[in-house]
């Protein structure tokens, strides 16, 4: 078997190949071409066919769906397969998604089952996966235990980027009763977990004041609409600045909090321990945290994000918002534990804290979970069977 990987600058692409080597098959690469981000891209799928035919590629994979990708396969005669690890991603919802050279396995199936019922038939779920091998061939020393050790730790973004969407609307609407209508709709889905109400509460009087400042353009056929836009790219990401500096900071005052992050910033007595490399230090990280956050960004409607796997692979300890999609493949106070409310997080926090033994034992119970269902390898196997390639 023949896989052209088609890289860009991605989490997991060493784990990819090396998965899809240990089964056996060749794998050949091509980065993706700039444009392909934001549109088809007519002259890189020209150059994609002679690369398919001069290297008789089966199979082009790609982390995330891009239609470029999938143009190349339909017009050459190929099978695409994609997997589909960020949210929101709107390239799914492109007319593209439905060419029959597609399979495209979405890690939130909530997604996946919304596409599905507008007649969608090439996209399936599949949660992610992890590369025990590697994560059991790091090797940890007592200074390593040093310099990542602390009760609380927490990797990811703040979403506070400058100029960000929902900045550039407070900046442009000058609308108190618009912008007061979204903080509270906001602050009432943040009191909420499971259930994402914040685009059935945009009216259409809603909607066309804030099209009025910030007009967003949907391409011809695509599976989506403009409240959906707005509710994942302008509120979700505003929560989760929200959540993730309010949740911080209240931990903050009692343990000790070390924040994983591209940002400068420091939040409270958090202490901002800059960026980790995802494949030699950000195991470490999770390894010796007693205690892993997940805030999961809001526009993951059910989904597992892909820092809560890696939490599990690494034998860390997760506490995660809640997320219906874990309790299809993970049992809650066995494998990991996961909260309903702020108050809920203080008092597990406090608890397992104070439980080294009960910690210990459900963060081996979760990468033990992890080792038997949730590998590269196996997962791909399961993907290929769908694709109708055996791997």
């Amino acid at each position: 078997m023949n896989i052209l990987y088609a890289n860009w600058q991605c989490l997991g692409a060493t784990d990819v190949i090396e998965a899809f080597q240990e089964m056996g098959a060749s794998v050949f690469e091509v980065e993706i071409s700039d444009p392909s981000h934001e549109r088809i891209d007519w002259d890189f799928v020209i150059s994609l066919g002679i690369i398919l035919e001069n290297n008789k590629i089966d199979i082009i994979f790609s982390f995330n769906f891009f239609p470029t990708l999938s143009e190349a396969c339909y017009r050459y005669g190929r099978k695409y397969m994609s997997w589909v690890y960020d949210s929101p991603s709107l390239k799914v919802y492109y007319p593209s998604i439905i060419n029959e050279c597609n399979y495209v396995f979405i890690f939130d199936r909530a997604v996946a089952i919304e596409l599905q019922q507008k007649g969608v038939a090439t996209v399936f779920y599949s949660p992610l996966a992890v590369n025990i091998h590697r994560l059991s061939r790091l090797k940890v020393n007592e200074l390593d235990r040093k310099r990542y050790q602390c009760e609380v730790g927490f990797v990811g973004s703040l979403y506070n980027e400058g100029h960000n969407f929902y900045e550039r609307l407070e900046e442009k609407a000058k609308d108190p009763y618009l912008l007061g209508y979204l903080e509270g709709i906001m602050e009432a889905q943040m009191k909420v977990y499971g259930y994402n109400f914040l685009k059935e509460s945009l009216s259409p009087q809603i909607v066309q004041k804030i099209r009025k400042c910030m007009p967003v353009e949907i391409p011809e056929g695509a599976l989506t609409d403009c409240e959906s836009i707005y509710t994942d790219y302008f509120l979700c990401r505003r929560m989760a600045y929200l959540e993730r500096t309010r949740i911080l900071t209240r931990l903050a005052e009692n343990y000790q909090v070390y924040h994983y992050t591209t940002n400068t910033a420091t939040i409270g007595k958090v202490i901002n321990k800059g960026k980790v490399d995802y494949y030699d230090e950000m195991p470490l990280a999770f390894r010796f945290a007693k205690i892993n956050l997940n805030m999961t960004l809001r526009s993951i409607k059910t989904g597992i994000p892909l820092r809560a796997m890696d939490i599990l692979g690494a034998g860390g300890f997760l506490l995660t918002n809640y997320q219906e999609d874990f309790l299809q493949h993970f049992e809650p106070d066995v494998d990991f534990v996961y909260y309903g409310s702020i108050e809920e997080l203080e008092d597990k926090v406090s608890w397992y804290l104070k439980h080294d033994n009960e910690r210990r034992k459900i963060a081996q119970n979760g990468r033990d979970k992890v080792e038997k269902n949730h590998t590269y390898v196996k997962t791909l196997k399961a993907m290929m069977k769908v694709v109708g390639l055996h791997g």
